[in-house]
């Protein structure tokens, strides 16, 4: 009995490493570069004349880098 528990502890503590393990990667290290391409992005769609046309440039802008929505 008393080595279910500790396996089941274990595999807990396990399936939070992977799950916070996880989210660092999809939140933190993979969008870090995506996220200078937006800001580039967003600048040359602020730099048009016309506001629709800045507003549609922007909605693109998203559509390509959809992670940061």
């Amino acid at each position: 009995m008393e080595s279910v528990k500790k396996l089941t502890k274990i595999t807990i503590i396990l399936v939070f490493i992977a799950f916070a393990g996880q989210f660092v990667y999809i939140n933190i290290i993979l969008p870090s570069p995506f996220r200078n391409e937006l800001k580039t992005c967003i600048n040359n769609s602020q730099k048009l004349n016309d506001s629709m046309a800045v507003k549609i440039a922007e909605e693109l802008c998203f559509d390509v880098y959809p992670h940061f929505n």
